[in-house]
């Protein structure tokens, strides 16, 4: 069940008030675990293009392989908050 005060900070942010994501995460949390998604989307998005010289690819034609796009079963983000103590 979503609460008022819930509800109208949804509504304030342009978010989905029906997510329940919020209540247990903190804002900075959400957006950190936001990017980290997209990132990971992004990276496979890439991983999949047949035509795009990736690292991989570049490595593996080096190496002597014939290898186009990326390489699906090695991804993974790596996301870091730093911030300064008060």
């Amino acid at each position: 069940m979503i609460h008022k005060f819930e509800y109208d900070w949804c509504i304030q942010h342009k978010q989905d008030p029906t997510l329940d994501s919020f209540n247990n995460l903190w804002q900075d949390q959400a957006a950190v675990t936001a990017f980290t998604e997209q990132l990971g989307h992004r990276t496979q998005v890439l991983a999949k293009d047949e035509v795009r010289r990736s690292p991989f690819t570049v490595n593996a034609a080096t190496a002597g392989y014939a290898h186009v796009g990326g390489k699906l079963d090695d991804i993974t983000c790596v996301v870091a908050v730093v911030s300064l103590r008060d």
